[in-house]
């Protein structure tokens, strides 16, 4: 099993760490003094330096799926009538799902609420679906995969499976972030480059694994301690 993308970083874990179930992690705020620095006043936007490209089309495809539902009109002319036509639109014009359905909507809600047309769906004008527990690789399918892994792609993959970090928080992983003598790995914001942590909240987390040895060398302890290039 090959990973799914093409990867090349500089990683900090030895070949030979694995990593333990369960994560062990401390949340703190991040200061209001760095949001306002952003301009993000705590939700980022499409024009915010947090905001991913993904995200960002994932909501525009949103705003145009609602213009092709209700076409050309005024804001002050969007009444709860014209939101159930685009639910309904969605699943039998876009063949969507209740939850994508669900998402969808929100995304259009906001947009009216930021414009001051909030209040207009009710509760039970949601779409209802059912919360799927997250699918787990089992033991052999991580064997297979790790084995198909180069040396690089084999440290990075463990460290997303030992501390659980997302894509953006590995790629703005520094030095300073790193406590090797407490196995720890923080999430903090860089302002600088544009990155806060998702819920505007720094976390550190327990790296699950006893055999974590210090490998800082000569010219490591500053900048980013995993660098990650993806090809999609």
């Amino acid at each position: 099993m090959r990973p799914p993308r093409s990867l090349h970083w500089s990683g900090m874990l030895p070949p030979s760490a694995r990593p333990r179930n369960g994560h062990t992690c401390r949340r703190r705020p991040v200061s209001g003094r760095s949001r306002r620095g952003a301009g993000l006043q705590g939700v980022p936007g499409r024009d915010s330096p947090a905001a991913l490209a993904k995200t960002f089309k994932q909501y525009r495809t949103a705003l145009a799926y609602f213009q092709e539902s209700c076409g050309r009109r005024r804001l002050d002319q969007i009444d709860r009538r014209a939101l159930l036509d685009f639910r309904q639109f969605l699943a039998e014009q876009k063949k969507l799902s209740p939850r994508t359905i669900w998402t969808k909507m929100m995304v259009v809600e906001q947009m009216l609420k930021t414009h001051g047309r909030n209040g207009l769906l009710r509760r039970g004008d949601w779409p209802r679906y059912v919360e799927r527990i997250p699918q787990a690789y089992g033991h052999e399918q991580l064997k297979r995969f790790f084995a198909g892994c180069g040396p690089d792609d084999f440290l990075l993959f463990q460290f997303f499976l030992g501390s659980g970090f997302r894509e953006k928080e590995v790629q703005f992983l520094t030095w300073r972030d790193i406590s090797l003598e407490e196995q720890l790995a923080r999430v903090t914001a860089k302002s600088a480059c544009g990155f806060f942590p998702k819920t505007w909240e720094e976390r550190e987390v327990l790296l699950p694994t006893h055999r974590l040895r210090r490998r800082v060398q000569p010219g490591q302890s500053e900048g980013y301690a995993i660098r990650v290039r993806f090809w999609r």
